[in-house]
């Protein structure tokens, strides 16, 4: 079997991760000899941000192969990958923007992630019970 639907939104998403990686490594360049404050906190918000991605991506990626795997349609595939997407970018967006502190944008991202864990979790019981 193959997995052409999670491919896309894993490549997507891969990108995502590599623009936040790219942002921690320029600040980190940046702000090497900084004791400023105010500049150390927007290095914390991109490693942060960074770092989130990378603790919910993979998770997510499993289930939506798992999820597929099991004979999920194209549709639903294509919604869950599109909310995963969605998610992270409104996750990513809502935390650097707000300089970590809470947001819309961060929560619903978040919630959009767990919707999507959530359902590909259900799924995958329906179809393999």
């Amino acid at each position: 079997m193959t997995f052409e639907i999670t491919a896309i939104y894993s490549a997507l998403v891969a990108l995502l991760f590599v623009g936040l990686a790219a942002r921690v490594s320029q600040l980190r360049i940046k702000f090497a000899r900084s004791t400023d404050k105010e500049e150390l906190r927007s290095m914390d918000v991109a490693i942060r941000a960074h770092g989130n991605i990378a603790e919910h991506a993979a998770l997510t990626i499993a289930l939506l192969i798992l999820t597929e795997s099991t004979g999920a349609g194209t549709g639903f595939m294509h919604l869950m990958g599109s909310l995963f997407l969605m998610s992270r970018l409104a996750h990513a967006w809502g935390y650097t923007t707000n300089k970590g502190k809470a947001s819309k944008m961060r929560g619903a991202g978040a919630g959009l992630n767990w919707l999507v864990i959530v359902l590909c979790a259900f799924n995958i019981l329906l179809n393999s019970l």
